[in-house]
């Protein structure tokens, strides 16, 4: 599976804030080809508010404030976590973020 396979703007694309700490802020390479995975694949990053408060508490609150001025991201009211379904997802989520995270940033 590419990676582009991986969003659609068919899906809900709901992310925490593993995703913008571990792309960094805006002028960082893993920020630029986020970027551009994301604008290319036509989806709307969701980002619960509870999570806007742990994005700044990790210093990448700029690479956010970029993404939601652009249109790929925006606030979302946080969904409730019990469906088998939601579970099944964020252990995807985690799973990819480990796997891309092995490779450090040039």
């Amino acid at each position: 599976m590419n990676n582009s396979s991986l969003l659609s703007p068919e899906s809900v694309t709901l992310v925490d804030a593993n995703v913008f700490i571990s792309i960094g802020n805006p002028g960082r390479s893993k920020h630029h080809r986020f970027r551009q995975t994301v604008r290319r694949a036509g989806v709307t990053l969701l980002v619960p508010a509870r999570v806007e408060e742990e994005i700044e508490q990790g210093g990448v609150k700029p690479a956010l404030e970029r993404a939601q001025d652009e249109g790929w991201a925006k606030a979302v009211a946080a969904p409730t976590v019990y469906h088998s379904k939601a579970i099944t997802a964020q252990a995807i989520v985690r799973r990819a973020i480990a796997s891309k995270s092995a490779s450090k940033d040039e």
